[in-house]
Order: structure tokens, then C-alpha cells, then sequence
């Protein structure tokens, strides 16, 4: 490539020639002839997440760790419905009401439960325990069971009609 220009000193940043220029000018007081030293730039602002204004920031002191709450919930809103089921499932409104209990109800506890912890999984530091997912497993199983013996009950009912 005969004839290129590879100089590139006119896309240089000037400030720094200056003060270079300034730092060797400086008398033995320190001042660069009666002007004050150079300030340095301020930071530039933190950018966070793509510059959303909706940033979550997480704090590495408070680790994440699974909603058990809405897991016991579950378990004592399909314990329940099953005792209902299993003891006064003869009446079609109390069956009835143990399969609501036991199915819809449960499984949106459930689901909270998988919501909620969720986003504590997305923080930098997640700290479950070990029982925690067999519990969730057994929460599965007993809204299952809760909800066969009340349908049962149900499909009883109906057969006598």
C-alpha cells in the first residue's frame, strides 16, 4: 500500500498533550504558573441493565432462599381436603369442596410457590434446603390424592342417583 497516510495524531485526545505540557511547566510551589492544577473528570454514571430505570439491584448480603410458606400452605390445604374427602365425602357439597380445595386451590399455592421461588433462584446467592424439592414432590402427590378420593366421593354420589 504505497502512499497511505497512516498517521493518526489528528484523532489523538489533545487533553493529554496539555497536561503534559502543564505538568512540565510547574514552578517549585507546584502551581503551573499562577494557574490551579487540572481537576480530574467526574465518573461517569453506573449503567445498569441495559440503562433501564427498572433495574433490580441485589444486595450479595441477603441470599435468596424458597418461599416455604406457600409450600406448608399447600400441604395443609390438601391434608385437609383429603380428611374432608375421606370422612364426610358422603354429603356431594363437602366433596365437592375438598376437590376445590384439594385441586384448584392447591395447585395455585403450588404455583405461587414456584413464582415466588423463582425469582429468588435469579438472585446471585440461592440457599434452599435439602428437603425443600421432596416436599414440593409430596405437595404434588397429596393434591393428587386429595383429588382422586373427592372425586371419587363424587362419582359415588352421582351413581346413586
Amino acid at each position: 500500500m504505497a502512499g497511505s497516510n497512516w498517521d493518526f495524531s489528528e484523532f489523538a485526545d489533545r487533553s493529554a498533550e496539555s497536561e503534559k505540557v502543564d505538568s512540565s511547566q510547574r514552578t517549585e510551589s507546584g502551581s503551573a504558573g499562577g494557574r490551579a492544577p487540572a481537576q480530574p473528570a467526574p465518573a461517569p454514571a453506573p449503567d445498569y441493565a441495559f440503562n433501564s430505570e427498572t433495574a433490580t439491584q441485589f444486595s450479595l448480603a441477603e441470599p435468596g432462599r424458597p418461599p416455604t410458606a406457600w409450600l406448608a400452605g399447600c400441604a395443609v390445604v390438601t391434608i385437609v381436603a383429603g380428611l374432608v374427602a375421606a370422612f364426610w365425602g358422603d354429603e356431594p357439597r363437602w366433596a365437592v369442596l375438598a376437590w376445590v380445595a384439594g385441586g384448584p386451590i392447591a395447585i395455585g399455592l403450588l404455583a405461587t410457590f414456584t413464582a415466588f421461588d423463582t425469582r429468588a433462584r435469579a438472585k446471585p446467592i440461592y440457599s434452599a434446603a435439602g428437603w425443600v424439592r421432596p416436599a414440593y414432590v409430596g405437595c404434588l402427590v397429596l393434591c393428587g390424592i386429595a383429588v382422586c378420593l373427592s372425586a371419587l366421593r363424587i362419582a359415588l354420589w352421582v351413581g346413586r342417583l
